[in-house]
């Protein structure tokens, strides 16, 4: 790249000329950029014909670029700083490199020795059109910097129903923060009960959002936003003591509430949920409403949509009635682009999977397995997301101005399109690219939904989400013979409160809505339909359906399909297999459908009732065997991933940060190559927490040792790495 030439060569920048597509005349040239009154620093492009460019290429991508910002400034005096800039993805001080604050709220600070002299900041910068961004130079100190997270746990009806209490740490230090402790002060309410689990050590630069766990000693009778308050003080190793308040609101049954949990990776993450009105006596407990929101809607107002006008207000009742009297409302969240893909769709699962833990011994238990996948916009998506990857846990499906997938939604997702790589991409690369995430192409999953009901919705004058996309969905779904309510409704965009009559529940719970819900949350999960397809691009994102779970593929990432016919009279079940390896039976939960085949034909092999006697046992599973071009019975469901990939090891390589994961690096080089694996691996761990507030722990192969988890991934930064004191048969590595 040019600037790196400049960088190099030392340069004189004003100088420079490029030639670039964007501009008339062909070439584009340094400019001087000046810091506004507010602080921050404009980069636009005034002379640039936009709509010139989007009317000839026919193309609004054309607005997005990239491109870098320079600047030399000189130290008098040799010292320790601590650099943050917000806006800014990526940023290069001489020859280090940081992970800036994107998203400007993340508290990011990067330290750095700074020697007497002239030194230059290197910033890379994407936009669309425009963009602002500015950095801050301070002297470091050696302190703790707390800060808070955007949520903490609700107390409901006097008690505390979850007890992780989130706390955002940054290490503005050259120092390793180690041996962090907790301790609760200025309370007479408030027992920490501990900090297992969470960050042994934060490295120097780095940015975290931990956790610790408290009780309540009594149960609080108040009501209110600030009904228990507490200190927090964190100390660590050589460190000054850091403290923070913390309030936490008091709420009502019948009022939304915030829980917390770890997450799928270990993280810390919240969700929003409604209680049932009554108490069921159905042995496994009440469904459960789980409801996505759309990008910037927080999970209390996604689970607050679930009201509508108290017709018993002029009695005496409250303005709303929220929730339901049969099931709860559960609506997930996690900091981060998501879309509720990937880290989004995990969140989403183990909200679902804590609340059934919390609620487990409670009369308003939540049955985990009869579930009403909704949600609106994005969150539409992520209800076709649920649906599509595990529906055997579905009642139905309710997808509110929602998309089919986010390379097609808007401009702002588009692969390739007009990407300067495109002149150097080989196609049968950025063919392995994509298909990475076919899996999340909710229209090619479409026949996996078959035998569940569909409430699509969607206002024709949507300026947010096109009309076309939740048409087009609707379409192939009637047309693979599902049961559909499409319901498009004139004059509405993307967001309305009041349906046909004000406070009448709404896009998400007007009365159409709510007669939906009440005839679906049934005993149980709708029966099989006698013919389905199975769909699956990857084992380790996809459930299972009609208690059908593919374990490995013939062809990694390429379409891997099930037909199945069930004959209702004999329970005999035929299967035609494409691209299939391995697959295996598991015991469905929620359903009154027979659970297993009472007699089997696999691709025109016969499997008799005889053969079949050990369906109950969980680790049977069915091989293809390459060398007979036949299926085979094997017990090996519970060890073939030690030697081969399956659900728990399959790639892409973003699998690795779906479960808790450390960052490894190398410590076996000279004190600067040492330096310098600490700093990439601030820099991966701090791009987690800018992206989805991930908790990510760093070590060097040095400090591994038997006490770490047994269950996690490892992220390896050196192939020479040495790994000391550790049994690896007791680690999975991926």
């Amino acid at each position: 790249m040019k600037y790196l030439q400049l960088k190099e060569n030392g340069d004189d920048l004003s100088s420079a000329k490029y030639l670039s597509e964007v501009p008339d005349g062909g070439y584009v040239s340094w400019r001087k950029l000046k810091k506004g009154s507010n602080g921050l620093i404009d980069v636009s492009f005034r002379e640039i014909e936009w709509n010139k460019l989007i009317g000839s290429l026919s193309d609004i991508n054309i607005l997005n670029w990239q491109g870098w910002a320079v600047s030399s400034f000189e130290i008098e005096e040799t010292g320790s700083f601590k650099l943050q800039c917000s806006g800014i993805h990526n940023i290069e001080l001489d020859d280090h490199l940081f992970f800036g604050d994107i998203y400007s709220g993340r508290n990011l600070w990067s330290p750095i020795t700074l020697y007497k002299g002239v030194h230059t900041l290197y910033l890379h910068i994407k936009a669309k059109t425009q963009t602002q961004f500015h950095c801050n130079f301070e002297k470091v100190s050696k302190t703790i910097m707390l800060s808070h997270p955007t949520f903490f746990p609700d107390i409901l009806d006097g008690l505390l129903f979850s007890n992780y209490i989130p706390i955002r740490i940054t290490n503005p230090s050259l120092h390793w923060v180690r041996d962090l402790r907790f301790s609760v002060t200025r309370t007479n309410k408030v027992t920490l009960l501990s900090a297992e689990n969470s960050l042994k050590q934060i490295a120097p630069g780095q940015s975290v959002l931990t956790y610790f766990q408290i009780s309540i000693k009594e149960n609080v009778a108040e009501i209110g936003e600030k009904c228990v308050n507490f200190e927090v003080e964190v100390t660590a190793d050589g460190f000054p003591k850091s403290s923070i308040l913390i309030s936490l609101r008091c709420r009502e049954a019948k009022q939304s509430f915030i829980f917390t949990f770890r997450d799928h990776d270990g993280s810390v993450a919240h969700a929003a949920a409604i209680r049932p009105w009554e108490e069921i006596d159905h042995v496994n407990g009440s469904a459960v409403i789980l409801t996505l929101s759309g990008v910037g809607v927080k999970p209390q107002n996604q689970a607050d949509s679930y009201k509508y006008g108290n017709p018993s207000k002029k009695k005496g009742g409250d303005d709303f009635v929220f929730g339901m009297k049969n099931a709860w409302v559960l609506a997930p969240e996690r900091e981060g682009a998501h879309n509720w893909e990937g880290t989004g769709l995990e969140t989403a699962f183990s909200a679902l999977f804590e609340l059934g833990k919390l609620t487990e011994n409670s009369p308003f238990k939540a049955d985990v397995n009869r579930v009403v996948c909704a949600g609106h916009s994005r969150g539409g998506h992520g209800a076709l997301m649920l649906a599509t990857h595990d529906p055997d846990r579905a009642l139905a499906v309710n997808s509110a101005a929602g998309w089919i997938k986010r390379e097609t939604y808007g401009d702002a997702n588009i692969l390739f399109q007009l990407d300067t790589s495109m002149s150097h991409l080989d196609y049968s690369l950025r063919w392995v690219m994509e298909a990475t995430i076919q899996e999340r192409d909710t229209a090619q999953l479409v026949s996996t939904m078959k035998g569940l009901d569909l409430f699509s919705r969607v206002g024709t004058e949507d300026r947010s989400v096109p009309p076309f996309q939740i048409r087009r969905f609707a379409r192939i779904f009637k047309e693979m013979g599902g049961n559909l309510i499409f319901n498009e409704l004139p004059g509405k965009d993307h967001w309305w409160w009041d349906t046909s009559s004000t406070n009448d529940g709404g896009v998400m719970f007007d009365k159409e809505v709510r007669n939906f819900l009440k005839s679906r949350i049934r005993d149980s999960v709708p029966k099989l339909p006698k013919e389905f397809e199975i769909v699956c691009f990857n084992p380790a994102t996809f459930k299972g359906r009609g208690g059908i779970q593919i374990l490995q593929l013939k062809s990694p990432y390429k379409k891997a399909t099930i037909s199945v016919q069930i004959e209702e009279e004999t329970n005999r079940w035929s299967l035609k297999t494409k691209n299939i390896h391995r697959f295996r039976f598991y015991k469905m939960k929620g359903t009154d459908s027979p659970q297993y085949p009472s007699s089997l034909s696999l691709d025109g092999l016969n499997f008799d009732s005889s053969s079949l006697e050990d369906f109950h046992n969980q680790t049977f599973n069915f091989l293809f065997d390459s060398r007979s071009s036949s299926w085979r019975v094997v017990q090996d469901y519970e060890t073939f991933e030690k030697a081969q990939r399956g659900p728990s090891n399959y790639g892409p390589a973003r699998q690795v940060f779906f479960k808790p994961f450390l960052i490894v690096y190398g410590s076996q080089g000279t004190k600067e190559e040492n330096s310098k694996m600490i700093e990439l691996a601030t820099y991966i761990a701090n791009s987690h927490f800018v992206a989805t507030e991930t908790l990510a722990s760093i070590f060097s192969d040095s400090e591994v040792s038997n006490n770490l988890p047994i269950h996690i991934n490892w992220y390896l930064l050196e192939i020479q790495i040495k790994i000391h004191g550790v049994k690896l048969s007791k680690v999975t590595f991926q």
